[in-house]
This record gives C-alpha cells, structure tokens and sequence, in this order.
C-alpha cells in the first residue's frame, strides 16, 4: 500500500508544478510574461499573489518527490546500488577461476 501511494505521488509531483506555474502565471498582472521573466519571479515578494507558486509548484511538488524517491529507494532497496559498486571476487565461478591451467 505504501508503494502504491509513492507511485502516486510520482504522478502527481509534476502535474501540481506545473498548476502552481499555470495559476501562479494567471494571478500574476499583464506586468508579468513568461517569454520575459524569470518562471522565479512567480514566488518573488513583489508577487502579487507568490504564495501560489511558493505554496504548490515549488513545496508540494517538492513533497511529493520526495515521498516518491523514498518509496522508489523502498521497492528497490539498497543491495543493488552495493553490488553494482563492488568489484567481484575472483575464483567465484568466473571464467577466469575455470580455466583450469593446472600444472
């Protein structure tokens, strides 16, 4: 169950970024353009209404991410990441521990 709702909020991270830029963009006055101005300047102090972009694009977006990479980290787990770093041990059953030049 908790995978689950880390596979959803996977989904969920990018379409709230991309409402709170969309809303935060719509609150904004004719002052504001997104082909001129920083996407940043949406969260600005002199934003009229930052708390849209700040609130949802930038920390639930963030949020949810992290929800995802920790349920992600969860299903996966560390072991694969270990052993992907660490040089195998010689004479395990590799090619080179059976080719058996014995003299």
């Amino acid at each position: 169950m908790a995978l689950r709702a880390a596979a959803i909020c996977g989904l969920l991270a990018p379409v709230t970024a991309v409402a709170g830029l969309l809303f935060g963009d719509l609150a904004q006055p004719d002052a504001f353009s997104p082909a001129n101005d920083d996407i940043s300047d949406l969260g600005a102090q002199t934003a009229d209404q930052a708390w849209i972009y700040n609130q949802i694009a930038a920390n639930l977006s963030g949020l949810l991410l992290l929800a995802f990479a920790l349920g992600l980290w969860r299903a996966l787990g560390t072991g694969w990441l270990c052993e992907a770093r660490r040089p195998r041990a010689s004479g395990s059953g590799s090619a080179q521990g059976s080719s058996g030049s014995g003299s």
